[in-house]
């Protein structure tokens, strides 16, 4: 379902809407919490990417991105990639 509702929002608004980018949020998640990694984190760079360009990066959507791809990093033990996105300005 996930993966349909993010094709639908892929034709509209766009792959470049704040929207879609949400979407793979929510199936970054999924893959995230069965620890499918490799498919989760380019999804949440994808999410990221997307919400820094359409909303800034001073926005608290993007400082979601960057939490939620922090937490990915921090699940897989990967500290010091887990650091840069929670201190970023």
């Amino acid at each position: 379902m996930y993966l349909e509702a993010k094709n639908i929002i892929a034709q509209n608004p766009g792959k470049h809407h704040p929207e879609y980018a949400s979407h793979l949020n929510s199936l970054a998640v999924l893959y995230q919490k069965q620890s499918e990694y490799t498919k989760a984190e380019p999804l949440y760079l994808e999410a990221r990417d997307i919400k820094a360009k359409a909303l800034g990066k001073k926005h608290p959507g993007y400082a979601l991105s960057l939490n939620n791809l922090a937490g990915l990093y921090e699940d897989q033990g990967e500290y010091t990639k887990a650091e840069p996105p929670f201190f970023r300005s």
